[in-house]
């Protein structure tokens, strides 16, 4: 299993960098390329799959009934989420959209997040297997 969590960093040269350790993952972003919101919500979804083992490092066996392993990840900025709900993670086919709030995110950091998880995926340094069964975050 591979615990993810998404923090803060003033120091960062670009907009979000991984910082590996421990078995953690910490996404971190720049200060000011997301909101507190959008940040908290993330962290759900984040803790959530890790306490299922749904997201671990290449050279780890999945569990058993982790789901499809998927394939590609994208993000796309929303307007018609309900109040209250800053993103909502979709599957689509072989891969996972992550629904964000306009506003909620810059551009910048959603086109460096999106080449950035892309580039793990392909290369096998993170395997997300994201179960989409009863009661979890994309029963809805």
């Amino acid at each position: 299993m591979l615990a993810h969590r998404v923090a803060f960093r003033d120091d960062l040269p670009r907009t979000i960098q991984p910082l590996d350790g421990d078995g953690i993952l910490v996404w971190a972003v720049r200060t000011g390329e997301m909101t507190p919101r959008l940040q908290a919500d993330l962290n759900f979804y984040l803790r959530w799959w890790s306490a299922r083992g749904a997201s671990h490092q290449g050279d780890v066996p999945p569990p058993a009934g982790a789901g499809d392993e998927l394939q590609w990840i994208e993000m796309e900025f929303v307007d018609d989420l309900p109040d209250g709900i800053y993103l909502e993670p979709k599957r689509r086919g072989a891969g996972m959209v992550w629904r964000i709030r306009r506003g909620e995110m810059t551009e910048q950091l959603r086109q460096d997040a999106v080449e950035l998880l892309g580039g793990y995926l392909t290369l096998g340094r993170l395997v997300q297997h994201w179960d989409a069964g009863p009661g979890g975050p994309l029963d809805h």
